[in-house]
């Protein structure tokens, strides 16, 4: 990315960079349907797109933390707000920059949530392994004194109920 000034180079990279953040939270909202959707095929889509995604976005990163060090600025957000104080008198920078944070947190937030739900259906596979083995479920019931008791201690694997 030799081709212009430091301004123009900094605005394509921000530019391709906002594309595929979109790309990439369209990819997270594609994989979350999929998973409440329990659709394996949409779901090993959305993951591979997703996957593509960060990496193109970690290169564009890459490439923006190699342009600011070229111009002695540090690759972080104060670096960046520094940068853009002293190169976008016009307003044209700014706004792209902005608009690809904003982007980076709604992807944070779904990946988030998308992670959620995948725990949250980890959990329960892995209660039903332990109900169907006859393994402590790590479920702890109440007795009629209100103390807590182990759900495993007059249990059997449900296969020899």
């Amino acid at each position: 990315m030799d081709n212009g000034s430091f301004p123009e180079q900094l605005e394509q990279i921000l530019t391709h960079s906002v594309r595929e953040a979109m790309s990439l939270e369209h990819a997270l909202q594609l994989e979350s349907q999929a998973l409440g959707s329990r659709d394996l095929d949409s779901l090993n889509l959305a993951v591979a797109d997703k996957q593509q995604r960060v990496q193109q976005l970690e290169m564009l990163t890459r490439q923006q933390g190699a342009l600011l060090k070229r111009e002695n600025y540090a690759n972080t957000a104060h670096g960046m707000a520094c940068c853009l104080r002293d190169w976008d008198a016009e307003g044209v920078l700014t706004p792209v920059w902005e608009r690809l944070v904003e982007i980076m947190e709604r992807c944070r937030l779904l990946n988030l949530t998308n992670g959620g739900v995948v725990e949250t259906k980890r959990r329960q596979v892995n209660q039903a392994l332990h109900i169907l083995r006859g393994e402590d479920s790590r479920t702890e019931l109440y007795g009629p004194q209100g103390q807590a008791t182990s759900s495993a201690t007059n249990s059997r694997p449900i296969t020899k109920a």
